[in-house]
């Protein structure tokens, strides 16, 4: 018997092997990744540099050609035009059936442009031959497949490791029993500054290799192709088979939970249902799964002192699936145990031009010759069409117009490998325009992976003989993209049998290219393709042999008018699975990788910022209290205390930025699995903030600089963003849709109220509207560049309606806004009108005499460091409006309202001009930093001296995320792109109920017999009428001061004017029209304007 003592030993001993053994994979791996970049021609980084991130891809058949191998790509597209600097890497085991060798580089991304149309960058790609793929093949595992192929997987990721760990592993293959071994094998490397780094683990589910509906076919004992009559007319065997399933399954979900449920993606509906319910399910037993672990990883921990990652117990509790059909956009996010929904991509640009009429009489298929795309049902189908409507097969006699290009149909029924394209469809598939008309067709392409797929094909062409169809079926092995495109372009009607296919790339091509689309009732092509469009059938579904019959026969048999709008409405509705479409969810969950690579080290100092928050959220302060109004209390006592001096008081943007902190790191907890702090803690305290800015967005404060009291450019977007990004996070927390819908409702009007401080006459955002007696400026301010950047979306391109820094209104504004310092400060004198100069608050300032300041110099050169960012990514050139025209001509006197295309000679000077220019700011405010690095708050406007507070922490953060922005580091997004702005918004309240009052008060001057009267944008102020103004407003014991009360809805935003009528004459006041917001229901609002 073995003692303790040895016992004790035995695991000492082994867990040091572990570690040593994991340092010396890193050391090796360290420089393997030298050497990639030697290869890749990347030169060796300096000090100052970050090294580049290497992204690595497990796709052991990327070379395949079907729709997996096209989220590949379209992901790696994606990755090189957004992360220039990162290197894809692609773990593969395709080699060249000729020389058996692996394949080239340059051999895959030449099938890849061919087959999908994807250009790649082949300098900052590195392909990993895999010599262990045989280990996944279905071959190798006679018996127990499935778990065969997960312990081969298993040992695939040890080779895949062993060769290169990168800094972020994608999964495009479904190949889950990596997961736990990526995640070991990449534990204990570190930083140069012994910072422990985390490698995330990310997928992309194209379907579950175990699912409900499989466990039920064995417990119901259906025959199928991985069910086969010998196990299902046996009891025992069904009975042995269920329970290897239900053990496989707890396998495959502890597997899945190794990464987080934000980093894991699926394909459909259908995938992401069946994925959710084993996460939700079985939760709980996969983290008992796990804690066998935990005390040798202790012990070596403890006792070695080394920073190995010990599983985490998921005590989170089952959150129910919440995928279903759906037919809307894609991504949808991930919530819980769901994970993120992102369609594939699918060229459907490609096919929207082609002709919807005089078909061919073709039926096409479109699948890789796998078992369960179950090609034989096609054949079988098309036999009973055979037999009950043989006048569809009917072929006249052959003419010069109508053989077939290298001789007669039945000739032809063989196989035809098509092999590498040329960019055309090969010469034998060129046909007269009559072919096709003669007799019906069942075209099958696709392509075969390996010998056992090639042997599957043979047994398909036995078949159609048997059945006496073979002069009617075709099959097109490996063919190029261009010849699909001719098949899509030329066929009638497209079919898919796949049994619960678990989406259907193939039949998103057939829709877009006009077939009519003929496929199995059940997965992802009913769930979310060949579904209603504008309440009518895009297609028709089938079960059995005899009902695929049917529908072929009803597709092929349409009349002609209904044919064609069947056509056009299934176009459209393929739209929504667009490569754009695509771009977008994995952006997102691209973004969510990233934010898991972060540092987490800072987590105790944030957490106490948190508590703190909690705390300071319940203190009685000037302001009010928790629930009247104490959360825009701008200032405490270190000690937490109420400060009770004088202060500007409220600022109403304090909860709003918080709530956008606090969204971020929750975001980043949610995709460390982290949701029990999430809903505990951070939650409570977003409720409070973001119904604080639902309820009080539409009254008055103080703005960003503490000074002006009333609605604030910078407090109204950043309250927009945070109720956005709030809605965004109770739906992933499933939080009560009543919160949803009020926040949604709040955050139209902020949008629509955004809008407002544009004033197109001057050409400029006006920073503060109705800002009351004392406070009179131009509206020339930083606060409005500052809003640029605080609220910059990338996802949302160059939206002008947020402001996004490259939107035309924002790169207007930017030109004003720095010219009105260009002439007022001393250390800007003699620099030509279009340089970079320092540049402060805003033109009127006093504060310490007015002076710039650090931050609001780095601020411009931000946005302009943003604007290029957006146009490189988006690639969609830079374009100049007349309202940016002024921005542009600093650099080409003679541009012209145009859009000077991505790629070209002017477009690269113009940004090269525009990035000179927004350097210079950078070097202004660093000209007159001291040499100590140290940044005050101001710097003399006379002699650029740094005054005021000293090290402020916002010239620091400006700083910062101004170098990361010239850096191109990305920003998340917070969901700006694609907002629709309302067209109303006089429904609701900030507080909610009907009316509100507001009093008017105007300064204004007059002669006898000349009176002010009021009109405005409501039914309430007379709707702009003259005749019917309010008036004369009262001046009684007041003049020069008129005064009106008006009762408007409540949470309104209105527009007004003041008018003078004398003699019959009516005299309006100049500028742009006066805009505010009424309050809250019961609630009453003072407005003090001066005539203009």
């Amino acid at each position: 018997m073995i003692s303790l003592a040895t016992l004790f030993t035995l695991i000492i001993t082994i867990s040091t092997s572990i570690v040593v053994a994991l340092r010396f994979l890193h050391a090796r791996n360290d420089e393997q990744r030298r050497q990639l970049l030697t290869i890749l021609d990347i030169h060796p980084v300096n000090e100052e540099e970050e090294d580049p991130l290497v992204i690595g891809f497990m796709h052991p058949y990327c070379n395949a050609g079907g729709g997996g191998e096209r989220v590949l790509w379209a992901a790696i597209a994606y990755l090189q035009r957004t992360e220039p600097n990162a290197v894809c890497l692609v773990y593969t085991g395709d080699i060249d059936p000729k020389t058996r060798l692996p394949l080239k580089k340059e051999n895959i991304v030449q099938r890849c442009r061919e087959r999908f149309g994807i250009q790649l960058n082949a300098k900052k790609l590195h392909f990993i031959h895999l010599k262990w793929r045989w280990l996944i093949e279905d071959s190798t595992w006679k018996r127990f497949t499935l778990l065969g192929q997960g312990i081969g997987a298993s040992l695939l990721a040890v080779e895949a490791m062993w060769r290169m760990i990168p800094d972020v592993y994608f999964d495009t293959l479904g190949l889950a029993f990596t997961y736990p071994v990526v995640r070991f094998l990449s534990s204990q490397r570190y930083t140069p500054d012994r910072k422990a780094k985390r490698l995330p683990i990310a997928a992309y589910i194209h379907y579950p290799t175990i699912s409900a509906s499989m466990l039920n076919r064995v417990s119901s004992r259906q025959t199928t192709y991985a069910n086969d009559a010998s196990v299902t007319g046996s009891g025992w065997k069904s009975t042995a088979k269920l329970l290897y399933y239900r053990i496989f399954s707890y396998l495959y979900t502890s597997c899945l939970l190794t990464s987080p449920p934000l980093l894991l993606s699926v394909n459909s509906s259908w995938t992401g249902a069946h994925v959710s319910s084993l996460l939700s399910t079985q939760v709980h037993s996969a983290s008992s799964a796990l804690s066998f672990l935990s005390l040798p990883i202790s012990i070596i921990r403890v006792v070695l002192g080394y920073d190995v990652p010990t599983p985490k117990a998921i005590n989170q509790p089952p959150i129910p699936s919440g995928a279903k059909p759906t037919s809307k956009e894609s991504p949808k996010e991930a919530s819980g145990h769901n994970p993120r929904i992102i369609f594939p991509p699918c060229d459907v640009e490609s096919m929207k031009d082609m002709a919807l009429e005089s078909r061919r009489n073709v039926i096409f298929s479109c699948a890789q010759f796998r078992p369960e795309k179950d090609h034989a049902k096609q054949i079988q189908s098309l036999a009973i069409l055979f037999r009950t409507h043989p006048e569809l097969f009917l072929i006249p006699e052959p003419d010069e117009s109508s053989t077939l290009q290298g001789g007669d149909s039945r000739e032809r029924a063989s196989i035809v490998e098509s092999g590498p394209g040329t960019g055309k469809p090969p010469e034998d598939v060129m046909y007269s325009p009559e072919d096709g008309d003669g007799g019906l067709k069942l075209v099958l392409l696709g392509s075969a992976r390996h010998e056992e797929d090639l042997h599957r094909v043979q047994e398909l062409r036995d078949l159609a003989k048997r059945l006496g169809v073979e002069a009617h079926v075709e099959f097109r092995l490996n063919a190029p993209y261009s010849e699909l495109l001719h098949w899509l372009s030329v066929a009638s009607v497209g079919i898919s049998t796949m049994v619960e296919e678990h989406f259907g790339i193939g039949v998103v091509e057939f829709m877009a290219a006009g077939l009519i689309s003929v496929v199995h009732a059940s997965g992802g092509p009913i769930m979310d393709i060949v579904v209603p469009f504008d309440g009518k059938p895009t297609g028709f579904h089938a079960s059995t042999d005899e009902e695929f019959a049917e529908q072929l026969y009803r597709a092929l048999t349409l009349p002609p008018e209904e044919m064609l709008r069947m056509r056009e409405r299934a176009r459209k509705g393929s739209r929504r699975f667009s490569t754009q479409n695509f771009e977008d969810g994995f952006g997102e969950l691209w973004n969510a990788a990233k934010t898991a690579l972060q540092d987490s080290t800072l987590r105790t100092t944030i957490d106490n910022y948190v508590a703190s928050s909690a705390r300071i959220q319940q203190v009685s302060n000037p302001s009010g209290t928790v629930s009247t109004g104490g959360l825009g209390e701008p200032k405490f006592l270190i000690s937490e205390a109420a400060f009770t001096g004088g202060w500007g008081r409220p600022q109403r943007d304090g909860p709003a930025l918080r709530a956008t902190t606090l969204i971020k790191y929750a975001n980043w907890l949610i995709s460390q699995s982290n949701t029990t702090y999430v809903t505990g803690t951070l939650w409570p305290i977003l409720l409070l903030d973001l119904n604080y800015v639902s309820n009080n967005w539409n009254n008055t404060g103080f703005d960003l600089w503490e000074e002006v009291n009333g609605a604030s450019f910078f407090t109204t977007a950043v309250q927009h963003r945070a109720l956005r990004e709030g809605i965004t996070l109770a739906k992933a927390l499933n939080d009560p849709a009543s919160t949803v819908s009020a926040w949604t409702t709040q955050a139209d009007k902020l949008y629509c109220f955004l809008q407002s401080y544009w004033s197109a006459s001057s050409g400029f955002i006006v920073a503060n509207v109705n800002p009351g007696s004392g406070a009179i400026r131009s509206g020339k301010d930083a606060n409005t560049v500052l809003t640029s950047i605080h609220t910059f979306d990338p996802a949302a391109g160059c939206d002008s309606k947020t402001f996004q820094p490259c939107s035309d209104k924002a790169l207007a504004n930017l030109k004003v806004y720095v010219d009105s310092f260009r002439s007022i400060y001393a250390i800007n004198s003699g620099k030509a009108s279009n340089a970079a100069v320092a540049t402060g608050r805003y033109q009127e300032d006093s504060y310490y005499n007015g002076n710039p300041w650090y931050l609001t110099t780095f601020s411009v050169a931000e946005q302009l460091y943003r604007a290029i960012q957006v146009w490189d990514t988006l690639g969609k050139g830079i374009n100049v409006t007349s309202t940016s025209l002024a921005f542009f001509q600093q650099f080409n006197s003679s541009a012209t309202v145009t859009t000077i295309p991505a790629g070209s000679a002017s477009y690269t000077s113009l940004k090269a001009s525009i990035k000179t220019f927004a350097d210079g700011f950078a070097l202004v405010a660093a000209q007159y930093t001291p040499s100590t690095g140290a940044l005050a708050e101001q710097y003399l406007r006379s002699t650029g001296a740094p005054t005021s507070a000293s090290d402020l922490t916002w010239s620091y953060a400006a700083a910062l995320t101004m170098f990361d922005a010239r850096a191109n580091v990305a920003s998340e997004s917070w969901g700006a792109a694609n907002l629709t702005l309302p067209s109303t918004c006089s429904s609701g309240g900030g507080g909610g109920g009907s009316t509100s009052t507001v009093t008017f008060k105007v300064t204004a001057t007059t002669v006898w017999g000349e009176n002010i009267y009021l009109t405005g944008s409501l039914s309430e102020l007379k709707s702009w009428s003259t005749s019917d103004a309010i008036g004369p407003l009262d001046n009684t014991g007041t003049y020069p001061v008129w005064s009106v009360s008006v009762t408007v809805p409540a949470g309104t935003y209105f527009e007004y004017k003041y008018i003078r009528k004398y003699n019959g004459a009516v005299t309006w006041e100049s500028g742009s029209n006066r805009v505010n917001t009424s309050p809250a229901a019961g609630s009453t609002l003072t407005i003090n304007d001066t005539w203009k």
